[in-house]
Formats: C-alpha cells, sequence, structure tokens
C-alpha cells in the first residue's frame, strides 16, 4: 500500500471508526435484543415458537447466503459504496419491521434487513483495514473484538429495559436514529478503497444463495415435512456442488475452496462451526426456557447478560494467552468448558419442558403475573 492508502489522517479516522463502530452496535445489539423478544412477539402475534424463530432463521439464513458475495461486489464497487448501501438498506428494513402489521411482512423485512447487514458485516474488518495505519491494526481488531462483545453483552439487558417500557416494534425503531447518524458520518469520512478490474460472477453468487438457502430450508422442514426437507437438501446440495464445480475453473473463487486443502485450515474451519453452531442455537433457545420456568422478560434478559459479558472479559485474555502458548490448546480448552457449560444448563434441577401453543392465550404467563 502507499503511505496515503495507509490508514486516514486524524480527526477523519476518528470519525470514520466511529462509524464503523455504530454499524457493529447495531447489528449485533438487533440480534441479541431480538433473541430476547422473540416469546413476546409470538404472543403479541400468535404465532408458536416454532414460527416466530424465522425471524431469526430467516435473517442468519440471509446473512450466511450472501456474506461472501458481498465481499466479492465490494472488491469491485469498492468497499465504501457497498457499505454504506448497506447501511441505508438495514435502516429502511429497520423501520419496516416496526410498522409491520402481520408476522409474514416481519418475516419479509427481516429478510431485507439481513442483506442490509450482510453487506455490512462482510466489509467491516476490510475498511478497518484502509482506515488505520498498519502498524496499529491489532489495536483496531481489539477495539472491534471489544465492541462486539460489550454489544453482545448489553443486548440482553437493553431489549428487556424496551420491552418493559414499550411495545416489541421499538426494539427495532432504535436502529433508525443510530443507522442514519452512521449513514451520514460514514459517507463523509470513510476512505475509498481500490477497486478490482473485473465482472462480478452472479451465477456463482446466485449458486451460493441456493445452496445456502435450500439446505437450511430442507433441514427446518425434516421434522414436519420429510419429503419436502429431503427435496430441499438435496437440491441445496446439488447447487453446493455446481458452485464448487464453478469455482475450481475460474481464476477468481468466490468461496477460497483452495485454502481447505491445508490440513490446518480445514480442521480449524470445522471446529469453528461445530463451536459456533452450539453456541447460537443455545443463545436462541434460552430465553423460551427462562420463560417457561417463570421469569419474566426483564429477568429473561438479565439472566442472558452473563454469558456475553464474560465473552468480552475472556476475549482481550484468550488473545494475549495465544501470543505465549498454542492456540489449538486454548480452542480445546474453550471447546470443553463450552461443553460442560451446556450440559449444565441440561441438568439444572427444577427445569421444566417448554411447552407453547399457537394461541397466544394459552401460552404459560410467568410467575409474577400468575402470583
Amino acid at each position: 500500500m502507499t503511505p496515503a492508502e495507509d490508514g486516514l489522517p486524524q480527526p477523519r479516522r476518528r470519525f470514520a471508526v466511529a462509524a464503523i463502530l455504530v454499524s457493529i452496535v447495531i447489528t449485533v445489539l438487533d440480534t441479541a435484543m431480538i433473541n430476547v423478544a422473540l416469546p413476546a412477539i409470538g404472543r403479541d402475534l400468535g404465532v408458536n415458537p416454532a414460527s416466530v424463530i424465522w425471524l431469526t432463521n430467516g435473517y442468519q439464513v440471509v446473512v450466511v447466503a450472501t456474506l461472501i458475495s458481498f465481499a466479492s461486489l465490494a472488491e469491485i464497487l469498492g468497499f465504501r459504496r457497498v457499505f454504506l448501501g448497506g447501511m441505508v438498506v438495514y435502516v429502511v428494513a429497520s423501520l419496516g419491521c416496526a410498522l409491520a402489521p402481520s408476522f409474514p411482512l416481519l418475516v419479509l423485512a427481516r429478510v431485507v434487513q439481513g442483506l442490509g447487514a450482510s453487506a455490512v458485516m462482510a466489509l467491516t474488518a476490510g475498511l478497518v483495514r484502509y482506515t488505520y495505519p498498519s502498524r496499529q491494526l491489532g489495536r483496531a481488531i481489539g477495539l472491534n473484538a471489544m465492541t462486539v462483545a460489550i454489544s453482545a453483552a448489553a443486548g440482553p439487558t437493553i431489549g428487556s429495559a424496551i420491552l418493559a417500557l414499550g411495545p416489541w416494534p421499538w426494539l427495532f425503531a432504535v436502529n433508525v436514529p443510530l443507522g442514519i447518524a452512521g449513514i451520514v458520518i460514514g459517507a463523509l469520512t470513510l476512505p475509498q478503497t481500490p477497486r478490482a478490474r473485473r465482472r462480478f460472477d452472479w451465477a456463482a453468487a446466485g449458486l451460493a444463495a441456493l445452496a445456502f438457502g435450500l439446505i437450511f430450508l430442507g433441514a427446518d422442514l425434516l421434522l414436519t415435512a420429510p419429503l419436502a426437507g429431503l427435496a430441499g437438501v438435496a437440491a441445496g446440495l446439488v447447487a453446493a456442488v455446481a458452485l464448487v464445480r464453478r469455482d475450481l475453473a475460474t481464476p477468481t473463487l468466490l468461496l477460497p475452496l483452495d485454502l481447505l486443502r491445508l490440513p490446518a485450515v480445514a480442521v480449524a474451519v470445522a471446529a469453528s462451526v461445530c463451536a459456533f453452531t452450539a453456541w447460537s442455537l443455545t443463545f436462541v433457545s434460552l430465553p423460551f426456557h427462562f420463560i417457561a420456568n417463570g421469569h419474566d422478560q426483564l429477568e429473561t434478559g438479565l439472566l442472558m447478560t452473563p454469558w456475553p459479558l464474560a465473552l468480552a472479559v475472556a476475549a482481550p485474555l484468550a488473545g494475549r494467552l495465544s501470543d505465549r502458548m498454542p492456540t489449538a490448546l486454548l480452542c480445546m480448552l474453550g471447546g470443553g468448558v463450552l461443553s460442560v457449560a451446556l450440559l449444565a444448563l441440561v441438568l439444572l434441577p427444577g427445569a421444566r419442558r417448554c411447552r407453547y401453543w399457537p394461541s397466544p392465550s394459552r401460552w404459560p404467563a410467568p410467575a409474577s403475573a400468575s402470583s
């Protein structure tokens, strides 16, 4: 990189960092707050947990299906342009979620919100690279990681506090002013990045979306509609094979499949997928568990807070330890602790099974209300 490209001068850098951190805060806070609010949304809209969970599933599957495609598109159009476009889509979709009059429209708005979030998430690290000087990248990554952890820790509590003061649409409405501020500051200060001289591979992007989306949807349908579920998974696998074959035949890969030929990278990716799957499934299901065992929304948020708060404390410590001991050992220790903790949650005494019904009038009431 040339000296002009190696970071932004002050004070422009501070404002650019603020825009990036705002994007992190609203995307992480939104996910954490919505997880806590799923039972309340289900009650208000008369939707059972198996359906209301699609407010999370729809959002996440869109992010997974388009994340790499947005990163590839940004290399062609520029990181700044795609990032700001994603922020605009996210803010508009957040307003749509807040105003949605029905559950199907709410899910649709969440899907569009996932598109905006995907564009933002795909480019945060790249923009950091062009915002900070190379000698300060470690500091920049640490600041981003700390922002993610603090936002995740505060999300359940903030979400519960908002639900205690007003209805669940407010959870989406709070993104609007923050997002607008981030867009304005980012448009004035974010760096311009070099652009690749190639065309965007729309066919590969479409195959990636089909592969991830159909496999995810098919897996969800396996219990309720086995034939449709198997068909979805099979179609997704066919799309995945077609994507791999297309990538291997082109010089510009959409997926970095060549890296998976390295055993260390392949094992690391597999371990990361397993750990993140265990983490995310538990974090989404815990609010239903707490509500079913007599805790109200505020108590549920407080009970959810220690997990990401511990993450905020442990992340910088793990980063320092990784400079002194093998990272594989740290990952094994972390995975073992997570497994023991999840087993302890399952074996907690006095826990009742989470049984909900489609009708909101038959959802279990918190202990405070029944007493």
